[in-house]
Order: C-alpha cells, then structure tokens, then sequence
C-alpha cells in the first residue's frame, strides 16, 4: 500500500474526529483526550501533515477547562511543566499560554470554589454521585430504583458514612473535647 495513500486516511479519519467531536456531555472529556493523545506526538513526528490540525487544537486548548481535561494524559501542558523540543508544540504553547496561566490559577484554588471555575467538573461530581447513589441501592435494597423520598434517605446515610468521617476542624474540636475530660 501506498504510505501517502495511508497518510490521506489518517488525515481524513483526523478531519472527521475534529468535527464530530461533541462540544459538551459526559463523553466530551473522553473523546477530547483520545483526540489530542493522537495528535500531539504527531505534531513532532510529522509536522508538515499535522500542522494543518494546529489552529483546531489551540482553538480546543485555549479554554482552561479543556487544558484541564487534556493536562491529565499530556504532561507537557500542565502549568509549569519544562519546555518541549518541537517547533509546533512549542508555538501551540505560546498560543494557549493564558490558558495555562488560567489552569495555574485552578491549581491553586481552593477546592470547594473549583467547580465554579470549570463547569465540567460539576457535571462529574454530578454523575459520581449518582453512580455512587445507584451503587449503593443495589447493595442495601437490590434495586437500583429508588423513590424521591429514598434518595433522600440513602443521600443522608452516605454523606454520614463513618468511613469518609468528619472533616479535620472536626477532629480537632473532638480531640479538644476529649483531651479536657483527662
């Protein structure tokens, strides 16, 4: 077979990635990073066919969310992460900087404001936990339909669970607590 034959499929198969990328949803994260997992040792390797994909991922890349996502599999975009080698990475680098100033920025957000910053990760703890509480009617009722009212109630007994605890400031009252019985 014909290698530029092989390299226009590759191309094409690439083209209708991009495009049918979905902008939102809980396959979103998934398919963005199984894109760029794809494309970005490419941009060194052959440079002269990937450069054509360079402006759709810096488009992609430019919002903090997306970097976010595309930081946990391509550690070379994580924030403060050294420079890399390859002209093109390095030009798509320079390009979505503000974005990973803005990722910095996350990274040093407190957590409980996170969410507030990167809507996606909303949507995750939203499906975690109804994973979470789906899990947990199969295990006490052997069910995973639950009414409004057991919801309620299965909300309230994982949010209590003694495994997960109280948070530290808790820890500290009790141990104060009990330290002035001695």
């Amino acid at each position: 077979m014909n290698p530029a034959h092989n390299n226009n499929n590759n191309n094409n198969a690439l083209d209708t990635q991009f495009s049918q990328l979905p902008h939102s949803g809980s396959e979103f994260g998934s398919k963005l990073q199984e894109l760029c997992l794809y494309v970005w040792p490419r941009l060194e390797t052959h440079p002269e066919t990937m450069s054509r994909y360079a402006s759709q991922l810096i488009e992609l890349l430019s919002d903090a969310g997306n970097l976010a996502v595309v930081s946990h599999v391509i550690p070379e975009l994580r924030p403060g992460a050294p420079a890399v080698e390859c002209s093109l990475q390095r030009d798509i680098m320079t390009r979505i900087a503000c974005a990973r100033s803005r990722l910095h920025d996350i990274d040093q957000t407190d957590p409980s404001t996170y969410y507030k910053q990167v809507p996606r990760y909303e949507e995750e703890q939203r499906i975690f936990q109804e994973a979470e509480m789906y899990r947990a009617s199969l295990l006490v009722q052997h069910s995973g339909h639950l009414s409004n009212e057991q919801k309620g109630r299965f909300r309230a007994w994982i949010d209590a669970c003694p495994i997960r605890g109280p948070g530290p400031t808790q820890y500290v009252a009790r141990f104060k607590q009990n330290a002035s019985l001695y």
